[in-house]
């Protein structure tokens, strides 16, 4: 039997603010890398009320690690976070978080965003900003469970990596109608 663990919303880094802000009502956690440019997230995140997971593959990575396994463990947890950031390559899970949330256990729920008016940037994910009075959506794709042992991490992060582009296709689709 499969003991009840903690969820993980993913989402892209390019529309991360519109969930991120979503979130903030349901107690999540944000895994938010250890880099610079995450100092300023990670302070506006504290001060919407999070308590966010900090660090990366590149940086801080045993203790990010060993806090989102601990943070997994509790039923009913969520955490969200951007699979394919802070540099990329774009739209691209990568596999050494799929082998923690693995080991926890939990089920990936893919996230799509999108914003009628978006400020988009020339930057390495096209990172995009809602312009005021722009209509907002969020679909939720099915989730994938993650077992031990159902598959290995880079197959699984196809899987997911499929699975989020849909999701944020789907949500182009409800805002352009």
């Amino acid at each position: 039997m499969r003991r009840q663990t903690g969820v993980v919303f993913m989402f892209w880094h390019s529309v991360l603010l519109i969930p991120f802000y979503y979130f903030r009502r349901y107690n999540a956690i944000p895994l938010i890398g250890a880099h610079s440019d995450a100092q300023l997230l990670a302070q506006i995140g504290e001060r919407m009320g999070y308590v966010p997971i900090r660090g990366s593959s590149r940086r801080m990575a045993y203790k990010a690690a060993a806090h989102l396994l601990n943070t997994l463990y509790h039923p009913g947890q969520w955490v969200i976070m951007t699979p394919d950031g802070p540099r990329g390559p774009a739209r691209q899970v990568k596999t050494g978080t799929i082998k923690i949330i693995q080991r926890a256990r939990s089920a990936v729920i893919p996230v799509g965003a999108a914003s009628s008016q978006p400020f988009v940037f020339n930057s390495w994910d096209r990172f995009q900003l809602p312009k005021p009075l722009s209509r907002i959506s969020l679909y939720y794709g099915a989730p994938v469970g993650l077992e031990n042992g159902r598959a290995d991490a880079d197959s699984m992060a196809a899987e997911i990596t499929a699975r989020i582009n849909e999701a944020q296709d789907n949500a182009l689709r409800m805002i352009n109608g």
